[in-house]
């Protein structure tokens, strides 16, 4: 893969480029972190957006660095780089890449919970600290750095905070329940896309406890699908 631009994003490129360098000073700035605002910019312009549609493996054989130095400036790039709207990006960024499968979704045979494989670490921080924000439990790290394990009713409270709360969708929650409503979602993917809609609250933890993993994909590929229209 190489990295391409249109005319005009190039000179954006080189205008924030330069406007960074003319405000803050020309060696001000780590030599790492340096290196990660160029990745950004980069990635910000470029036509293939290769930080959030490839994968950190595709990413470093491109680069020529390691799959570690990746991660790692994905994350400093989140923190020191992104604004406000950018941020927002990152939560929209996780549903879909839920619904497209490039987050993988599986099921703990003996607790049930969902497991969410995701190797992007600024949206591994993000859906981290939501969690602990709007559920208050932390995220267990014991088994795998990649991977977020949740119940299924809290999974659904956590999206419904990050597609209301968050309004990554943009516009009002009711022009949204139109959408949701225009679609006519019937059987068990409808209950997914209410339960994104509306929190799980009401309901006990049985209600989910036949929901599998792969119908909980589908009904967020549905919603997504719509929302997005």
């Amino acid at each position: 893969m190489q990295i391409t631009f249109k005319e005009a994003n190039a000179t954006l490129l080189a205008n924030d480029l330069a406007a960074r360098i003319q405000r803050d000073g020309f060696n001000v700035m780590a030599k790492n972190d340096f290196y990660d605002f160029v990745l950004y910019l980069l990635d910000k312009h470029s036509e293939e957006h290769f930080l959030r549609n490839c994968s950190n493996n595709e990413n470093a054989l491109m680069l020529k660095t390691k799959p570690e130095k990746i991660k790692t400036s994905k994350l400093n790039i989140y923190l020191r780089f992104f604004d406000a709207e950018e941020r927002k990006k990152v939560m929209l960024n996780f549903i879909e890449q839920l619904s497209n499968n490039k987050i993988s979704m599986d099921e703990c045979d003996k607790t049930k919970k969902l497991l969410l494989t995701i190797e992007d670490p600024a949206v591994y921080f993000c859906i981290a600290g939501k969690m602990k924000e709007k559920l208050g439990i932390g995220h267990d790290t014991s088994f795998n750095r990649e991977i977020l394990k949740i119940r299924k009713q809290d999974f659904f409270t956590l999206l419904n905070s990050i597609v209301i709360e968050d309004e990554i969708f943009g516009g009002t929650r009711s022009a949204l329940e139109k959408k949701m409503r225009a679609e006519k979602f019937t059987g068990v993917l409808g209950d997914v896309v209410d339960y994104i809609m509306d929190g799980v609250s009401n309901f006990t933890g049985e209600k989910f406890a036949d929901l599998m993993a792969g119908t909980i994909k589908a009904g967020i590929k549905k919603f997504y699908e719509a929302a997005r229209q």
